[in-house]
């Protein structure tokens, strides 16, 4: 595959391409779920909170970010403890927000949340 940089575009195009491929995945394995459960089937929506239920229980708990501070602390020396504890801090970020969507989605799924 070709890199962004060829057609004169910027690196970061590379994540816009993944993202909309990944939207089409998604998109398209949505599609191919069942509408309705018929007698021995599962409906789409018990398919989906077992997969939401799935993924909640392989996310890992938050980094401890203090603790990581007190093994590693930011020096100017050890410029990798900087951004080992910057990248700590995202990751976490983003740990969250996929838990909250995640839990979002099952209520959802319920009905007790407007998604």
């Amino acid at each position: 595959l070709a890199h962004p940089e060829v057609f004169g575009l910027h690196a970061n195009a590379e994540i816009s391409k993944d993202q909309k491929q990944t939207d089409t995945l998604f998109s398209s394995i949505l599609l191919t779920l069942p509408r309705q459960a018929n007698g021995a089937g599962r409906s789409s929506n018990d398919i989906l909170d077992d997969l939401a239920a799935d993924v909640l229980s392989k996310i890992p708990p938050d980094f401890d970010c203090e603790e990581v501070l007190r093994r590693y602390p930011v020096m100017y020396e050890e410029s990798m403890n900087t951004v080992l504890n910057q990248e700590l801090v995202r990751f976490n970020g983003l740990i969250r927000v996929i838990r909250s969507s995640l839990k979002s989605l099952r209520k959802a799924i319920v009905g007790l949340v407007v998604m």
